[in-house]
């Protein structure tokens, strides 16, 4: 079952005896090639013209980062797998590849998540908030409200979750530079987390370690990776879309020079950021789990979003799941303050020469320490 998943996610063909002709890392000559030899080394866009020397870099040429409190998280693959003395093979006579196996033991060292502990906005909870607060809301507030709503099912929601936070964890264990942005970032500092009404995650990564990160991307149990969209296997399929599966992380390769980093997708290009601001990446909390943001997160924020991105929340302008842009008299913001009581919300403060993030939800959920980074909004 999991061979077959990483073979569709890296565009193989499924059938598993189906071997591959090259001739000096090209994909067309006389020599066979083991499908499974090839498994995790696709370029992202295709599969062609791009030599097996520089595909192939292995993994133990690149140190593995020591995760704080690292306990196995895999156990629960051992109806597909035998884990035993630190090695991981597929059952039935099929080992993998031993780049592959690498990546997996080294994952074993790992914390990763579990589907059923990702957190979720139940709609229960939402609607009875509003019931409870109709009647002492104007009508025009109570209906502002609405375009805040969770706009995932439950099921949806552990999904983007539990892909976002497998792939961080993996990436930080074989240090891949990467950093939340755009709708996620701002969850990060409104909310610790993602913001109810988003439908996507967004993460940029080193564009020279797009090798490795794709590799070891594939190795995730549970999740497929198409085009840099990385999403859960029992997601169902985007809409006009035979491949893509709603929801889905977006990954966006960047580069980055002395003054500026940007991302590499094209319609994104103009989209920069002050290195000084965003490079080295530095740690944050999201959900309870360590993530990699900017370096100063709110000077990001406010050079991407001028205005009061700080201290109001601005409604969908796209629905992701319907693939339809919002029209913009229907797009709004209200202060941040509105949802007070209804979401989880981050309160900073200084102390010394750093500064304590608190997430609140009515009491304090949890405490996070951190630099100083400019603002406190």
């Amino acid at each position: 079952m999991f061979g077959k998943d990483l073979m569709f996610a890296s565009g193989f063909p499924q059938r598993r005896g189906a071997g591959v002709k090259r001739v000096d890392g090209d994909f067309h000559s006389q020599e066979t090639i083991d499908p499974l030899q090839w498994l995790s080394c696709y370029p992202p866009y295709g599969r062609y013209g791009f030599s097996s020397g520089r595909l192939h870099q292995t993994l133990e040429e690149r140190p593995v980062a020591n995760v704080a409190q690292s306990v196995p998280r895999y156990e629960h693959l051992q109806g597909d797998f035998n884990v035993s003395g630190g090695s991981l093979l597929l059952r039935g006579n099929a080992p993998l590849r031993r780049l592959l196996q690498r990546c997996y033991e080294h994952l074993l060292t790992v914390r990763m998540p579990r589907l059923e502990e990702m957190p979720v906005y139940e709609m229960d909870d939402w609607n009875r908030h509003m019931a409870r607060v109709k009647p002492s809301l104007p009508a025009t507030e109570f209906e502002l409200l609405d375009k805040f709503k969770p706009s995932m099912t439950a099921q949806e929601q552990r999904f983007i979750m539990f892909a976002m936070l497998s792939a961080t964890q993996a990436m930080t264990a074989f240090n891949i530079t990467h950093l939340v942005r755009g709708g996620s970032l701002i969850g990060y500092w409104r909310h610790h987390g993602r913001m109810p009404w988003d439908e996507d995650i967004d993460i940029l990564v080193d564009s020279t370690q797009w090798q490795l990160a794709r590799k070891v991307l594939s190795c995730l149990p549970d999740l497929e990776l198409n085009m840099w969209k990385l999403f859960h296997k029992d997601a169902t399929l985007w809409k006009n879309e035979k491949f893509i599966k709603f929801p889905y992380v977006d990954l966006f390769l960047y580069r980055a020079d002395e003054d500026h980093v940007w991302p590499l997708t094209i319609w994104m290009k103009m989209i920069t950021m002050k290195r000084a601001n965003s490079l080295p990446p530095k740690q944050g909390i999201f959900e309870g789990w360590p993530i990699s943001i900017p370096h100063r997160p709110a000077d990001v924020l406010r050079e991407l979003y001028p205005g009061r991105i700080m201290s109001d929340c601005y409604s969908q302008i796209f629905h992701r799941r319907a693939r339809e842009r919002v029209p913009h008299k229907q797009r709004i913001y209200i202060p941040c303050s509105m949802l007070r009581g209804i979401y989880p919300l981050v309160v900073r403060r200084l102390d010394g020469g750093g500064v304590v993030e608190e997430r609140r939800l009515g009491s304090k959920l949890s405490t996070f320490n951190t630099s100083y980074n400019g603002f406190l909004e």
